[in-house]
């Protein structure tokens, strides 16, 4: 189903004093991406780092996204399996498919497709 975690997010209320307490201390390249009244910014790991991205909104800890090759799917053996889909399929045209759910336990996790979305 999954070929493993490959991108994690961290979100905070105040987005500009995020992006600088990450930036400088890690030295993360971010690459502004907001739009549409949504504030995020990006950054690729080095070597064999996973990426992740910064977002305005609510501090909850990291949310790790796990990529799998159809979400749909994911997402039906989630709640066949008692976990609860927070956020069902979201298409970002152009960036990503992606999802969100509960699992049996209280944890929140993301899943994202590997192939990008037209």
């Amino acid at each position: 189903m999954a070929t493993g975690v490959g991108w994690f997010e961290i979100g905070a209320t105040d987005y500009d004093a995020l992006k600088s307490f990450y930036g400088e201390l890690f030295g993360w390249k971010l690459n502004d991406v907001s739009n549409d009244g949504m504030k995020y910014a990006m950054f690729q790991g080095d070597g064999d780092a996973i990426g992740g991205g910064l977002y305005e909104g609510e501090a909850k800890g990291a949310l790790v996204y796990i990529a799998v090759d159809d979400v749909d799917a994911s997402l039906a053996q989630i709640s066949a399996k008692g976990g609860e889909v927070i956020t069902p399929k979201t298409v970002v045209p152009g960036m990503v498919t992606f999802a969100q759910f509960k699992d049996p336990f209280g944890n929140v996790i993301g899943l994202y497709e590997n192939a990008m979305p037209e």
